[in-house]
């Protein structure tokens, strides 16, 4: 490795002229905003207000006048960080100026060798998809589901079957309307509404009620109003378990099962791709954070230590990994392999700048990706990329980081995984982001979603017959009366599960959009 300093001290002297300008700068600023009893605002003695807020004036003029001094210093260019040291027996005085010495600690980044990264070999996984993997994968997605056919001669509803139902709000004017699919599956079925209910019910029944809306949907233009609510079979179908099919699979995906299994393999070669690359990349950083003969400055190295002593003493699972023995040692070792990592960072950055050159674009990709990974809006993420410094930096920090894992991956001559093609297929996670499409598309009117799946069945009559309906209105307007508002206030009681994906299965036009 190269030899090169890695820290030196230097005294500096700050001019007691130049500070005693800055305390009544200071102060001025002061008795021109605060109030104090007794005096008009802005004519405070200077002298008073500076014995009342002596230490932050101090500070404040001190902490500027030192910058000042400091970037005169040909070593402040050069500095990775400086950190300074004043004499315990200093005394500031208003009135009394007296020049003040300090010692200026400047730690230097380390500098390293170039490595021949085309000769650091990398493992890779292998990324030969055999068809027995490929069907028995597809075979399993496929039996997630359920898909409905008609029948072949009309009959009432059974144990399995599908029901289309088409559900309408109506209120003062105001019509809201919703098609959905429900699965009547015993395991699965809600508990407010049985499925004994719908069992029995044949295409063309009708019921309509008036019930209230709970004033918990504040969100909701009918909220805490009654409505008329009425539900209408529209068809009973057959349901279907998904099979290694066509029917399946342009019910599921909207494709033939040869472009499924098509589109399967890619996935399968682009996961193993992504998979290879996570190892080596979790292989070079190792290799990056294990470097020893690079010295590091004691002030750095102290620093960071202390920042890991701060964030882990107290914290019974590390107190649980690390015994309290070997403690002391690990908060050293590594608080200098982060120090080495960003270091080489920067070293690799300065000496191929290309590599780690990115736009606004790859900003706003890394605030997103972070956002959803914490579950904060990234617009939020964003405001506070361009008012907070720190974070401003951080960010900068981990894309650049980024950037140089990629490229010396990519100088090592191995595979770099591309984007996954864009398609249903864009996620791993196949099961949870094709139950999160298929939940999208449940109701044709997605406003309505959380009222008329959220209204609770418990006061509607689902075997009312069509000549009973004033009837059941008058009866059901009592019930509201008596009974909804109670229920108003328990929103988690008024959970329809025709809201929960495992019970609701989407119409076949809508899933092969």
């Amino acid at each position: 490795m190269l030899e090169k300093k890695v820290q030196e001290i230097r005294s500096v002297v700050l001019d007691g002229i130049s500070i005693q300008e800055g305390l009544n700068e200071e102060t001025k600023k002061i008795a021109s905003k605060q109030k104090v009893p007794g005096f008009r605002l802005g004519m405070v003695p200077l002298d008073i207000l500076f014995g009342m807020y002596r230490e932050n004036i101090v500070s404040s003029v001190l902490d500027r006048v030192l910058k000042e001094k400091i970037k005169e210093l040909p070593e402040y260019q050069e500095a990775f960080r400086y950190s300074v040291d004043f004499d315990e027996s200093v005394q500031v005085e208003m009135g009394v100026p007296s020049d003040i010495s300090a010692q200026v600690t400047f730690a230097y980044s380390s500098h390293f060798s170039e490595i021949e990264w085309s000769e650091f070999a990398l493992p890779v996984l292998d990324d030969d998809i055999s068809p027995e993997n490929v069907h028995t994968f597809v075979g399993r997605y496929l039996k997630q589901f359920n898909r409905s056919e008609p029948l072949d001669v009309p009959r009432p509803s059974e144990l399995g079957d599908t029901l289309r139902l088409r559900i309408t709000i109506k209120s003062d004017g105001q019509e809201r309307t919703s098609v959905l699919n429900v699965l009547l599956s015993s395991e699965n079925f809600p508990e407010d509404a049985g499925i004994e209910d719908f069992i029995g019910i044949e295409s063309g029944h009708t019921i309509s009620q008036r019930v209230k809306v709970p004033k918990s949907f504040s969100q909701v233009p009918l909220a805490g109003k009654k409505v008329n609510f009425s539900l209408v079979v529209e068809e009973v179908r057959r349901t279907v378990a998904c099979e290694m099919d066509d029917d399946s699979a342009k019910y599921v995906v909207g494709c033939t099962l040869e472009t499924l299994l098509d589109r399967a393999k890619l996935l399968l070669k682009k996961f193993v791709q992504k998979l290879s690359y996570e190892v080596q990349k979790n292989c070079l950083e190792v290799k990056i954070f294990n470097i020893k003969d690079v010295p590091v400055s004691d002030m750095l190295r102290k620093h960071r230590e202390l920042e890991l002593r701060k964030e882990y003493t107290g914290n019974s699972a590390f107190e649980n990994l690390v015994p309290k023995d070997q403690q002391s040692g690990w908060f050293g070792e590594i608080a200098q392999g982060i120090l080495l990592t960003e270091m080489f960072i920067k070293d690799y950055c300065s000496k191929h700048p290309e590599a780690c050159e990115y736009s606004s674009q790859d900003v706003v990709n890394f605030l997103e990706n972070l956002g959803n990974s914490k579950g904060v809006s990234p617009d939020q993420l964003v405001r506070k990329y361009l008012k907070d410094r720190n974070f401003h930096v951080s960010v900068n920090d981990a894309i650049r980081y980024e950037k140089v894992i990629r490229d010396i991956i990519g100088r090592c001559a191995l595979q770099d995984p591309k984007d996954v093609v864009s398609s249903l297929w864009k996620e791993a996670s196949l099961n949870q982001k094709k139950y999160a499409e298929l939940f999208g598309k449940f109701l044709e009117d997605v406003s309505v979603s959380d009222y008329i799946q959220k209204i609770s069945l418990k006061e509607v009559d689902l075997r009312g017959a069509p000549d009973a309906r004033s009837k059941d209105i008058i009866e059901n307007d009592e019930a509201v009366d008596q009974g909804e508002m109670s229920e108003s206030s328990k929103p988690e009681q008024e959970t329809n599960s025709l809201q929960k994906e495992d019970v609701l299965q989407t119409d076949q036009e809508n899933s092969q959009k």
